[in-house]
């Protein structure tokens, strides 16, 4: 067998030598990869990936092609490793005298990092400031949390040294024409800060500077010596959903700083497009869109199989004067008059091992004739195309339309060739580049996904809208919101996550950027972490309550790829949360699984109000992250367990409100003190109308103070974390989450009779003075009555009692609404009986004495939890033998005639009652008003509880807190209690360390592509050293390997979970069966065995 393996592998050798020797200089590129650059030659490498799009970008021109592979290097959706481009980048051709000079970039590059000095020698190469220069928009909260330490230096130091001496554009905000940057001031304030910036033309740019004067570079590349050109290149892309999350932007500029006169000159972008698969390509030209593209050939495509499309808008090409000054050319982002654009004047295209249409020779001399006749729109020997749907001449090649009736193509591609390897260049030309003169080139790369190859055009061609919407407006497009920075909390087959940062939410919900508004957030499960967002599931949407609900917009239709109006957002109403807590895939719809990964994103999205926008609205792009849910990490204890309340101490003041803290993230907790107070917002003006009566609605004006901002302090580190929050509608929206805990204050900053909810249109009266009415204890067995006037009879105000029945000067009280600020506490108990007044009604407005009654009803004044106060109370009852609620005990009916009125009095309960109240001719219906009456209330009892006089339990009953409003004065405390991590807990919890998916019955869910195999371990220690050894039934040890060690990709180290490859210690894969795995703790004196069955799938060593 050895040996057959032997003759077989050394004969795979000699095939593949033989056919290598007998292709075409251009398949060379696929087998010996690109030019490489020697190892002293200081090579900047970097990518662009601010959206959909992933481009590979380095110092000496070379773009979309990656350096780590020597591969294809725009990634499509990022993060997938499937490509659309293998490499492209920029080609000049003309003439120095009659001399053929050809440089730039395609498989080798022409070019080194640096400018040209103004002796006109190239600066040094090994100079730190030529290097690629990386800028991202990014706020304070986004730069702390999202970026790794590294990245923030290399933000912070791109930033601060912006090379603009070396003609990298940027803002003057003040206006000195000196560069001066404030980096911190820009984290902090963004676009409005007044300190000077780079120029963020995109929400993500790279910029750097390169010349020709390598003449062992310009001559490996086409076989021509410099000219002195330097080429400053830009790259961007804007962090957004739809259409522009899938463009890219470059801008060329090259100055001719040499003695010499470039004449007949093109300028082309060139591409070799491999879209997927590298063998099944079509490419052509929509010549009204200036659009050159790629597609496939085939139905289905190796890598993709639905294939997109691919391809560049060429927008801006080199400028020519024209005879008057009526014309303007695009030129630097601005106007130039007197000259005009050159277009796009040939699009040319040649073919991998092709005889005819065939790849210009590398380091010769006449690869740059060849190039150059490319550009030129001939064929590389010089002879024409001929376009076989005419037979005329062309040097705008496949310039049909592949979707049209195949009687009305045109030259498309296929009709002399199958579909392969190809490549195209778009030139615009030709000028004459003089010394000093400076050109300029403006591409987009654009890729577009429709339901099938030919949709896909469609798309891209939708997408080229947006692309060249952009251009014309000189790239001053508004922006997405950002995207929220999300805090996980993986609890058991729980995840909750929150995005609650106050600095950071009030930055997105406040964002306004072109007639285009913050309107809510979109809650996203990706099936894998480099999924699409057309393949999440939405399964949520926060949006603020403004009755705008769903948005729709111009789309393209994936089918036909046809644009249609379509739903795009999908808002309720709802209002704006921070905080969501899944507990289902919405993938698969099953309940979550401990230690598998689920994938999630938070997205905000904007909308604009005008008819004429376009778009109508703008999303974020996802930022998606991995999280498992999970027991928490063994030994681990929480202070606080998940989703618990933390109380806090109401230190000073007599506000009602609630300040509502719940541990969502216990891991985070960190056991500090915090503190908050309130804050005046200045006097305000607020309205009571004592009778609440329509004919004068208003009859006091209050001028009140408004302590109606908060701030929360972290008293240990003596930090302000929240700062004048106006937000007072506790967790049910706009709270905050901050270091392990959602918070929100639940009240208000001054006293108000109404609010604009609280008094509806059709004079449905609801007061605002009630804060709670809370039933405790078992099932709530009343509800409220409606009275005559549109009033629901809950616990109110005493003095709302004057809304009771039809009658005028009736009942009232007088405590006025601003002075009810006690709460109340109503307990029902049939052993722990109270007296009451009990009033008889006689007639309308007149209710007389009748008895203090005990009834199994007691008062409490509870303001002061701590020492709570028996109050008096009164009810009142039909008058009638027959009434059945003309009992003598406080005992509703369900019936609304024979409801008995209940009326709390803020006087000490006695045994014996005040003589004043039991005259026979003290009329409760006109003493009422004169009496100290906190709150009143008419139940009646529910449907279901009809056969019982006492429904409730023993000890139910109501709790009445009154909306008394915060002031300056209050002041609340509380204390975190962070996690506990013992040692002999950890011992005890290796008992939960498991496998899975075990038995391995040939795949894993979570697997990507068939050379990925492996189980998990879960449940491990972590901060200590976790050795494995795998074992057959036989005892042979198959392989050993610690837990902190990488595998498929994944590091794992400092969590508690590990992956196995399913690899012995040769690397090789294990075979089927069972193995037992010991599992060994050093560090604490134990282990864990466990036995994993495996059962692998026919394997073909394809990798050997």
């Amino acid at each position: 067998m050895k040996r057959l393996l032997t003759v077989a592998f050394l004969l795979s050798i000699f095939l593949s030598v033989q056919v290598q020797a007998e292709r075409p200089e251009g398949e060379k590129k696929k087998q010996e990869g690109l030019q490489k650059v020697a190892e002293d030659e200081a090579i900047q490498v970097d990518f662009i990936s601010i959206n959909n799009c992933l481009m590979w970008i380095r110092t000496d021109g070379m773009t979309a092609h990656n350096p780590q592979t020597d591969g294809s290097g725009f990634e499509w959706p990022k993060n997938t490793a499937q490509n659309v481009i293998f490499t492209d980048g920029i080609i000049w051709g003309g003439l120095v005298e009659s001399e053929i000079r050809v440089g730039g970039a395609t498989y080798r590059y022409g070019l080194q990092n640096g400018k040209i000095l103004p002796s006109g020698e190239a600066a040094d190469i090994d100079d730190p400031r030529y290097r690629l220069y990386k800028i991202r928009k990014v706020d304070t909260v986004a730069y702390n949390n999202n970026l790794t330490v590294e990245e923030q230096d290399r933000l912070r130091r791109d930033f601060t040294e912006w090379p603009v001496e070396d003609g990298a554009p940027w803002v003057d905000n003040n206006g000195n024409g000196v560069y001066e940057p404030n980096f911190e001031d820009w984290l902090e304030r963004g676009d409005s800060t007044t300190t000077d910036t780079p120029w963020f033309v995109g929400d993500e740019v790279i910029w750097f500077v390169s010349n020709d004067l390598n003449g062992t570079r310009t001559n490996n590349l086409y076989g021509t010596a410099p000219i002195g050109l330097e080429l400053h290149t830009m790259v961007w892309g804007y962090d957004q959903t739809g259409p522009l999350g899938n463009i890219v932007f470059t801008k060329y500029t090259v100055i001719n700083k040499s003695s010499f006169t470039y004449n007949d000159a093109y300028f082309s972008k060139w591409s070799d497009p491999d879209l997927g698969d590298a063998f099944d390509d079509y490419v052509g030209i929509d010549t009204l869109l200036s659009l050159g593209y790629v597609y496939n050939g085939l139905a289905k495509d190796e890598i993709y199989k639905v294939p997109p499309a691919a391809g560049y808008d060429f927008f801006q090409g080199p400028i020519v004067p024209t005879e008057t000054n009526d014309t303007v050319a695009i030129f630097n982002f601005g106007l130039k008059e007197g000259h005009k654009n050159l277009p796009v004047s040939t699009f040319a295209f040649y073919i991998n091992g092709d005889g005819v249409y065939t790849d210009p020779s590398l380091g010769r001399t006449f690869g740059a004739t060849m190039m150059y006749n490319y550009q030129r729109g001939l064929l590389w020997n010089g002879t024409p195309y001929i376009d076989p749907s005419t037979g005329e001449t062309t040097n705008i090649t496949l310039a049909g339309d592949p979707l049209a009736p195949s009687n009305q193509r045109g030259w498309v591609d296929g009709i002399l060739h199958a579909p392969g390897d190809r490549r195209f260049l778009m030139t615009a030309g030709p000028f004459t580049l003089s010394p000093t003169d400076t050109q300029e080139v403006v591409v987009a790369t654009i890729v577009g996904l429709g339901a099938d190859r030919l949709s896909s055009i469609n798309v891209l061609k939708f997408y080229d809208e947006f692309a060249q919407f952009a251009f014309d407006n000189n790239f001053d497009l508004p922006q997405a919101p950002p995207s929220p920075n999300v805090l996980v909390s993986a609890q058991d087959e729980e995840i909750t996550l929150t995005w609650g940062d106050p600095s950071q939410v009030n930055f997105i919900e406040n964002f306004e950027d072109k007639g285009f508004k913050f309107q809510g957030y979109n809650i996203y499960q990706f099936p894998r972490a480099s999924a699409r967002i057309d393949e999440a599931v939405r399964i949520a949407t926060f949006d603020i309550e403004d009755g705008r609900g769903t948005i729709f917009d111009t789309k393209i239709d994936p089918s036909s790829g046809i644009p249609v109006q379509l739903p795009v957002q999908f808002g309720t109403d709802s209002g704006i949360d921070h905080l969501i807590t899944i507990t289902s895939d919405a993938i698969t719809d099953k309940p979550l699984v401990n230690n598998q990964p689920y994938y999630f994103a938070v997205t905000s999205y904007s909308w604009n109000p005008d008819d004429e926008a376009f778009p109508k609205q703008l999303e974020s792009t996802p930022q998606i992250i991995t999280v498992r849910p999970k027991l928490p990490d063994p030994g681990v204890r929480y202070g606080v367990p998940y989703n618990d309340r933390i109380l806090p101490r109401h230190e000073a003041g007599a506000s009602t409100g609630i300040i509502d803290i719940i541990a969502v993230d216990p891991e985070r907790l960190n056991g500090d003190t915090y503190e908050i107070t309130f804050q005046s917002l200045g006097d305000t003006v607020s309205f009571y109308n004592e009778d609440l009566d329509d004919a004068n609605f208003i009859e006091d004006t209050l001028t009140l103070d408004n302590a109606g901002a908060w701030t929360l302090k972290n008293l240990t580190k003596n930090t302000t974390v929240i700062n004048r929050v106006e937000n007072l509608d506790g967790l049910e929206k706009d709270f905050f989450v901050v270091d392990g805990f959602a918070i929100g204050v639940n009240g208000q900053g001054f006293y108000q009779q109404f609010t604009d909810t609280t008094r509806k249109a059709d004079e449905y009266f609801v007061s605002n003075e009630i804060l709670q009415r809370r039933w405790f204890g078992g099932p709530e067995v009343y509800e409220p009555g409606v009275g005559t006037l549109n009033v629901r009879y809950e616990w109110l105000p005493g003095y709302w009692s004057v809304r009771l029945g039809g009658t005028e000067n009736v009942f009232g009280s007088a405590i006025k609404g601003y002075n009810t600020t006690k709460s109340v506490e109503l307990v029902m108990d049939r052993d722990e009986l109270s007296k009451g007044y009990c009033y008889e009604r006689e007639r309308a407005g007149e209710y007389y004495f009748k008895g203090y009654f005990e009834t199994p009803l007691r008062v409490f004044d509870v303001s002061d939890s701590l020492n709570p106060k028996q109050l008096s109370f009164a009810w009142i009852e039909p008058r009638g033998e027959d009434e059945p609620t003309n009992d003598e005990v406080w005992a509703p009916s369900a019936d609304d005639k024979d409801r008995d009125f209940l009326f709390i009095i803020d006087e000490p309960y006695s045994e014996t009652p005040k003589a004043e109240y039991t005259d026979p001719d003290f009329n409760f219906g006109e003493e009422a008003e004169n009496m100290p009456i906190l709150y009143f209330g008419a139940y009646k009892l529910r449907t279901q509880n009809l056969e019982q006089r006492y429904p409730w339990q023993d000890g139910d009953g109501w709790k009445i807190i009154p909306n008394v409003a915060f002031t300056t004065q209050d002041r609340y405390t509380f204390t975190t209690l962070e996690p506990t991590k013992i040692e002999s807990n950890i011992v005890s919890d290796v008992d939960n360390i498991n496998v899975f998916p075990n038995p391995y019955l040939g795949a894993n869910d979570q697997e990507l592509n068939k050379y990925q195999r492996f189980v998990t371990f879960s449940h491990l220690p972590t901060d200590t050293r976790v050795n494995f050894r795998v074992f057959t039934l036989s005892g042979t040890l198959v392989r050993s390997f610690a837990a902190d060690e990488v595998t498929n990709g994944t590091d794992m180290d400092g969590t508690q979970w590990a992956n196995w490859d399913l690899q012995n210690d040769n690397g090789l894969p294990v075979g089927s069966g069972i193995y037992i795995i010991h599992i060994d703790m050093p560090d604490l004196g134990t282990e864990k065995v466990l036995k994993l069955g495996v059962v692998q799938e026919r394997q073909f060593l394809d990798r050997i």
